[in-house]
């Protein structure tokens, strides 16, 4: 049975702890109000961009003169997945549901006879995929500054346009978590070799 100067310490203790989570808590809802408005402030930017370039590629479909890099290559069969996770855990299953979303996703390229080489963008995506059996051609890691995320973005960028010229793939998939909340992010692919098209109403055709 502890005594009362025992238990007074324990009390002491659990206040202490207290106060250090707290802050602790405080500090991450401060982070977290930050990547939300980042977020959410970069989604007009991202979601306009991609509806101009698609909207491009489907008026330029038809033209024999684009590069391979724009339209893609015929009768394509070996397939790059760009997986993008975050450099950090403790986030819930954020990467987990997302690699297991890319694993039925390979699964079902794979039954339709295509070859799948993976490039990771992120530490969580760069460690799981190190153990698995899926050829992993690249990985890029540690996100954590504006200028950073910049160059990754540009190192990513060139290694894919030196894979498309060396004929090492025909098509480029990323596949990325979409910002819905804070507690909902969706597993979303995009298309970047082809450039997905989106269709014309008849008033611009």
């Amino acid at each position: 049975m502890p005594n009362l100067k025992e238990l007074k310490n324990r009390i002491a203790s659990v206040k202490s702890t207290k106060k250090i989570t707290s802050a602790m808590k405080m500090v991450a809802a401060s982070k977290l109000r930050r990547a939300q408005e980042l977020a959410e402030s970069s989604r007009v930017y991202a979601d306009s961009l991609a509806f101009i370039l698609s909207s491009l590629a489907g008026k330029t479909s038809n033209s024999s003169d684009l590069p391979e890099i724009l339209t893609g290559r015929e009768n394509p069969k070996i397939i790059l997945l760009v997986i993008n996770s975050s450099d950090r855990g403790l986030c819930g299953g954020f990467n987990s549901n997302l690699f297991r979303n890319a694993k039925n996703w390979i699964a079902q390229q794979q039954a339709e006879g295509k070859t799948i080489k993976i490039m990771t963008v992120g530490k969580k995506a760069a460690s799981f995929y190190r153990r698995s059996e899926l050829d992993v051609i690249a990985g890029f890691d540690d996100l954590t500054s504006n200028d950073r995320q910049l160059q990754v973005s540009e190192e990513v960028k060139n290694k894919i346009v030196e894979l498309f010229e060396s004929k090492e793939i025909d098509e480029v998939s990323i596949l990325f978590n979409k910002f819905n909340s804070a507690i909902s992010q969706e597993p979303t692919y995009q298309s970047i070799i082809p450039m997905a098209a989106e269709e014309a109403s008849e008033e611009e055709a």
